[in-house]
């Protein structure tokens, strides 16, 4: 647990000042952690963890589960690859 908590004033301290980690647009960092989102909050409701010193990692974690809801399905990228390989 205290790794988790010193792991997560880390990614605070760096998302000081930006919307995702590289700044005003997503970079690789968010794509690579962007699973995370999703875990956060299944962490937090199955040990009842919450730490108000991270609400920028919230923050971001409300916007890349947007960001991956907006993502294509993995159906939706079979058929829009199979599509443009056909012609």
């Amino acid at each position: 647990m205290e790794e988790l908590v010193e792991n997560l004033k880390l990614a605070e301290e760096e998302l000081q000042g930006k919307i995702f980690f590289k700044g005003d647009k997503i970079g690789v960092a968010d794509l690579a952690f962007g699973w995370l989102a999703n875990l956060m909050s299944v962490f937090e409701q199955v040990t009842g963890f919450k730490n108000g010193s991270t609400g920028l990692v919230v923050k971001w974690c409300v916007k890349m589960l947007v960001v991956l809801s907006l993502s294509p399905t993995v159906r939706q990228g079979v058929f829009y690859f199979a599509a443009s390989v056909v012609r």
